[in-house]
């Protein structure tokens, strides 16, 4: 499902949490798909930005990315491709959020 968007909104993953709510399988399988996805969530506008692992938690990650078409980006959830990449990459969970600039 994607997150509704509006035009100034960013978009944001979180796959992982300290309550097990967002976890992968294996962090390396994942983080190998993930990279792999570069080019199809570029091709979405979607511009790649830091990915941040917990310390305590070493499958939980927070990926922030960003885009100046949020609608746009959103589409890529929806794609054959990003479906593949979370079944190939054992995703367990994810958790979207967005931030709005003012």
């Amino acid at each position: 499902m994607s997150p509704e968007l509006g035009d100034k909104d960013r978009l944001g993953v979180g796959h992982g949490a300290h309550d097990g709510a967002r976890r992968m399988a294996d962090f390396d399988t994942w983080l190998r798909v993930h990279r792999a996805n570069a080019e199809n969530r570029r091709s979405f506008g979607i511009v790649d930005g830091p990915i941040y692992r917990d310390i305590d938690e070493p499958n939980a990650v927070l990926v922030h990315t960003s885009t100046d078409d949020p609608v746009r980006a959103a589409q890529w959830l929806e794609t054959a491709a990003f479906k593949e990449s979370t079944h190939v990459s054992a995703m367990l969970r994810r958790t979207f959020y967005t931030v709005t600039e003012s």
